[in-house]
Protein backbone atom coordinates (compact mmCIF):
# COMPACT_ATOMS: atom_id res chain seq x y z
CA UNK A 1 0.00 0.00 0.00
CA UNK A 2 1.78 3.06 -1.19
CA UNK A 3 -0.01 6.51 -2.12
CA UNK A 4 1.35 9.73 -3.43
CA UNK A 5 0.13 12.99 -4.01
CA UNK A 6 1.52 15.15 -6.81
CA UNK A 7 0.55 18.89 -8.50
CA UNK A 8 0.92 19.67 -11.93
CA UNK A 9 1.09 23.56 -12.37
CA UNK A 10 1.39 25.29 -15.16
CA UNK A 11 2.84 21.91 -17.22
CA UNK A 12 5.36 21.59 -14.43
CA UNK A 13 5.42 18.65 -11.09
CA UNK A 14 5.75 20.16 -7.75
CA UNK A 15 5.43 17.69 -5.28
CA UNK A 16 2.66 17.96 -2.24
CA UNK A 17 2.09 21.36 -3.27
CA UNK A 18 -1.82 23.14 -2.86
CA UNK A 19 -3.81 23.24 -6.62
CA UNK A 20 -3.76 26.81 -7.60
CA UNK A 21 -4.26 28.63 -11.12
CA UNK A 22 -3.78 26.03 -14.02
CA UNK A 23 -3.51 23.02 -12.15
CA UNK A 24 -4.35 19.65 -11.24
CA UNK A 25 -3.83 17.13 -8.35
CA UNK A 26 -2.68 13.31 -8.88
CA UNK A 27 -3.29 11.21 -5.99
CA UNK A 28 -2.23 7.63 -7.10
CA UNK A 29 -3.01 5.01 -4.68
CA UNK A 30 -1.71 1.61 -5.02
CA UNK A 31 -3.90 -1.30 -3.29
CA UNK A 32 -5.54 1.27 -1.29
CA UNK A 33 -7.08 0.89 1.96
CA UNK A 34 -10.38 1.84 3.19
CA UNK A 35 -9.10 4.77 5.15
CA UNK A 36 -7.21 6.06 2.40
CA UNK A 37 -10.33 5.72 -0.28
CA UNK A 38 -12.80 7.76 2.60
CA UNK A 39 -9.48 10.15 2.65
CA UNK A 40 -9.85 11.01 -0.93
CA UNK A 41 -13.31 10.47 -1.18
CA UNK A 42 -14.24 13.54 1.77
CA UNK A 43 -11.61 15.47 -0.32
CA UNK A 44 -12.94 15.32 -3.79
CA UNK A 45 -16.51 14.75 -2.70
CA UNK A 46 -16.54 11.04 -5.01
CA UNK A 47 -19.63 9.15 -4.59
CA UNK A 48 -19.61 6.33 -2.38
CA UNK A 49 -20.59 3.59 -4.95
CA UNK A 50 -17.50 4.74 -6.77
CA UNK A 51 -14.87 4.84 -3.96
CA UNK A 52 -16.67 1.22 -2.94
CA UNK A 53 -15.89 0.34 -6.79
CA UNK A 54 -11.65 1.46 -6.70
CA UNK A 55 -11.82 -0.51 -3.68
CA UNK A 56 -12.16 -3.86 -5.06
CA UNK A 57 -10.03 -5.06 -9.01
CA UNK A 58 -12.84 -4.48 -12.05
CA UNK A 59 -14.17 -7.39 -14.16
CA UNK A 60 -13.69 -5.78 -17.27
CA UNK A 61 -12.20 -2.64 -19.07
CA UNK A 62 -14.57 0.85 -18.42
CA UNK A 63 -15.34 4.08 -19.73
CA UNK A 64 -18.33 6.06 -17.96
CA UNK A 65 -19.30 9.04 -17.28
CA UNK A 66 -21.02 9.92 -13.65
CA UNK A 67 -22.14 13.31 -13.24
CA UNK A 68 -19.17 15.66 -13.46
CA UNK A 69 -16.37 12.75 -13.38
CA UNK A 70 -14.93 10.54 -15.88
CA UNK A 71 -14.26 6.86 -14.54
CA UNK A 72 -11.48 5.04 -16.81
CA UNK A 73 -10.46 0.94 -15.92
CA UNK A 74 -7.96 -0.04 -17.94
CA UNK A 75 -6.83 -3.98 -18.13
CA UNK A 76 -2.70 -4.45 -18.54
CA UNK A 77 -0.59 -7.11 -19.33
CA UNK A 78 3.04 -7.95 -19.17
CA UNK A 79 5.30 -10.54 -20.15
CA UNK A 80 7.71 -11.88 -17.34
CA UNK A 81 10.40 -13.51 -18.81
CA UNK A 82 11.70 -14.91 -15.88
CA UNK A 83 8.97 -16.57 -14.31
CA UNK A 84 7.94 -16.85 -17.72
CA UNK A 85 3.89 -15.57 -17.39
CA UNK A 86 1.64 -13.33 -18.16
CA UNK A 87 1.13 -10.26 -15.76
CA UNK A 88 -2.14 -9.10 -15.63
CA UNK A 89 -2.95 -5.43 -14.03
CA UNK A 90 -5.43 -2.98 -13.79
CA UNK A 91 -5.12 1.19 -13.92
CA UNK A 92 -8.55 2.60 -12.36
CA UNK A 93 -8.82 6.19 -12.70
CA UNK A 94 -11.42 8.90 -11.68
CA UNK A 95 -10.94 12.29 -13.64
CA UNK A 96 -12.47 15.65 -13.06
CA UNK A 97 -11.43 19.30 -14.18
CA UNK A 98 -8.99 19.62 -11.13
CA UNK A 99 -8.05 16.13 -9.81
CA UNK A 100 -6.81 12.28 -10.95
CA UNK A 101 -7.45 9.32 -8.68
CA UNK A 102 -5.51 6.43 -9.57
CA UNK A 103 -5.83 3.10 -8.17
CA UNK A 104 -2.81 0.53 -9.70
CA UNK A 105 -2.53 -2.69 -9.96
CA UNK A 106 0.65 -2.22 -12.15
CA UNK A 107 2.76 0.44 -11.19
CA UNK A 108 5.11 0.29 -13.60
CA UNK A 109 2.61 1.85 -16.35
CA UNK A 110 2.13 5.02 -14.06
CA UNK A 111 5.60 5.64 -13.43
CA UNK A 112 6.04 5.93 -17.12
CA UNK A 113 2.81 7.81 -17.38
CA UNK A 114 4.37 10.65 -14.63
CA UNK A 115 7.82 10.67 -16.83
CA UNK A 116 6.02 11.42 -19.80
CA UNK A 117 4.15 14.10 -17.97
CA UNK A 118 7.58 15.46 -16.67
CA UNK A 119 9.15 15.22 -20.21
CA UNK A 120 6.09 16.85 -21.56
CA UNK A 121 4.95 20.63 -20.00
CA UNK A 122 2.94 21.12 -22.71
CA UNK A 123 1.26 17.33 -22.53
CA UNK A 124 1.30 18.24 -18.94
CA UNK A 125 -0.46 21.61 -19.12
CA UNK A 126 -3.23 19.91 -20.57
CA UNK A 127 -4.52 18.77 -17.22
CA UNK A 128 -6.04 15.66 -16.24
CA UNK A 129 -6.84 15.11 -19.82
CA UNK A 130 -3.37 14.32 -20.97
CA UNK A 131 -3.45 11.27 -18.36
CA UNK A 132 -6.21 8.86 -19.98
CA UNK A 133 -4.53 8.75 -23.39
CA UNK A 134 -1.01 8.16 -21.97
CA UNK A 135 -2.08 5.63 -19.29
CA UNK A 136 -4.33 3.54 -22.48
CA UNK A 137 -0.84 4.30 -24.87
CA UNK A 138 1.66 2.41 -22.56
CA UNK A 139 -1.17 -0.65 -21.49
CA UNK A 140 -1.26 -0.97 -25.35
CA UNK A 141 2.67 -1.23 -25.58
CA UNK A 142 2.47 -3.86 -23.17
CA UNK A 143 -0.17 -5.68 -24.99
CA UNK A 144 2.15 -5.90 -28.28
CA UNK A 145 4.68 -8.16 -26.38
CA UNK A 146 2.46 -10.23 -25.64
CA UNK A 147 2.32 -10.21 -29.29
CA UNK A 148 6.02 -11.25 -29.41
CA UNK A 149 6.36 -13.86 -26.95
CA UNK A 150 8.95 -16.55 -27.39
CA UNK A 151 8.29 -19.00 -30.29
CA UNK A 152 8.68 -21.98 -27.75
CA UNK A 153 5.86 -20.24 -25.47
CA UNK A 154 3.46 -20.04 -27.83
CA UNK A 155 3.88 -23.14 -29.32
CA UNK A 156 3.98 -25.24 -26.00
CA UNK A 157 1.26 -23.70 -24.33
CA UNK A 158 3.57 -23.33 -21.42
CA UNK A 159 1.78 -19.78 -21.04
CA UNK A 160 0.46 -18.99 -17.24
CA UNK A 161 -1.14 -16.06 -16.12
CA UNK A 162 -1.07 -14.41 -13.12
CA UNK A 163 -3.28 -11.31 -11.90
Amino acid sequence: MASARTTYQNGQRTEGAKSSGQSFVWISLHDPSPQELAAVQAEFGLPAPLVDDLGRPAKRPALEVAGELLVAVVKTASWAADQELVRLGEVQLVLSDGFVVSVDRDTAILERVRQDLQADPELASAGPAAVLPSVVDHAVEGYGGQLRLPEDVRAGGGLRAQP
